[in-house]
């Protein structure tokens, strides 16, 4: 294949910058922004406004998945074992940065004594 064949071959159809699997549009979640001041709007178009925010609260409400008992117990069990072991974790780190500190400030056996006072 010549460089002219493959420069009529390869063909770019995407938007530049996209990223891969992003669509470009609004997504259902977003909300509507407006630019200008409420205090700047007749009452007219602050009414349209008042619609628009309210029929997109109303789809998204509609438009919601429903979440079954099971995954918010599965969800809250994660959570929550997530939360003990990132405690765990934290708490051990601190205890050796703490003997890591005294034993260089004060000696080994000052330090020993201080971090096991704090478990």
């Amino acid at each position: 294949m010549s460089v002219e064949d493959a420069r009529i071959f390869i063909e770019h159809y995407g938007v530049k910058g996209m990223r891969w699997g992003k669509r470009g549009g609004a997504s259902s979640t977003t909300r509507t922004t407006f630019s200008k001041a409420p205090s700047k709007l007749s009452t007219t178009e602050l009414n349209k406004r008042i619609a628009r925010m309210e029929t997109e609260k109303k789809y998204n409400q509609l438009n919601r998945k429903d979440v079954s008992e099971g995954k918010k117990f599965a969800t809250e069990v994660l959570t929550g074992a997530g939360r003990k072991v990132a405690t765990t974790v934290l708490t051990g780190a601190s205890l050796v940065a703490i003997k890591a500190a005294l034993s260089s400030k004060l000696g080994e056996g000052v330090a020993a004594e201080a971090t096991r006072r704090l478990k």
